[in-house]
């Protein structure tokens, strides 16, 4: 699962909700046909981009071109709260018992639309169910969170420090996840 950060603060200074779309799409395309997927949005309340429900899908040609396609509908605006995001993965990963279970996080900010309580129970729910892998993009995002994230969920964190420099790196995680 890719888990996209499109607060407000995605689309400025330097349009980070195209660089994010584009580096999706990338990844998207490094899927290997029948691997089970989907994308998320997250604000202040996370949502199923792709697919509709609440379900995962299966890597194909087709299954790729329509994920890609809902990607190029993210809009950045709204707040950011994380948790809300990883319960909702938690989710989508139990409609696929058995399997191995991994996500992305972007985000360029902080978890500032819920208390540091319920991030901490939504770790709690999610933890030893998938791993995560966490990237900051930009310098405005809050390390010792995502360290948080990544650390409970057996993931890595990084920075990205352009918006251009998504792509490879999402391409490298799942290229890794993949193998």
């Amino acid at each position: 699962i890719v888990i996209v950060d499109t607060s407000g603060s995605m689309d400025s200074p330097r349009r980070k909700i195209k660089a994010a779309r584009e580096a999706t799409a990338v990844a998207i395309d490094c899927i290997r046909d029948g691997v089970l997927f989907g994308v998320i949005a997250g604000r202040d309340r996370a949502r199923v981009v792709y697919p509709s429900g609440e379900r995962l899908v299966a890597a194909s040609d087709d299954t790729r071109a329509a994920a890609k396609k809902a990607v190029r509908h993210l809009s950045a605006w709204g707040g950011t709260a994380m948790g809300s995001w990883l319960r909702l993965a938690g989710q989508l990963f139990g409609t696929a018992p058995g399997r191995i279970c991994h996500a992305i996080l972007l985000t360029d900010g902080e978890n500032q639309h819920e208390t540091p309580e319920q991030l901490d129970a939504a770790l709690a729910e999610v933890e030893g169910r998938f791993q995560c892998d966490c990237r900051g993009v930009g310098t405005d995002w809050e390390v010792n969170e995502l360290r948080r994230i990544a650390s409970l969920l057996l993931g890595s964190v990084d920075i990205i420090a352009e918006p251009d420099g998504m792509a490879a790196d999402f391409a490298a995680m799942i290229e890794k996840a993949m193998a």
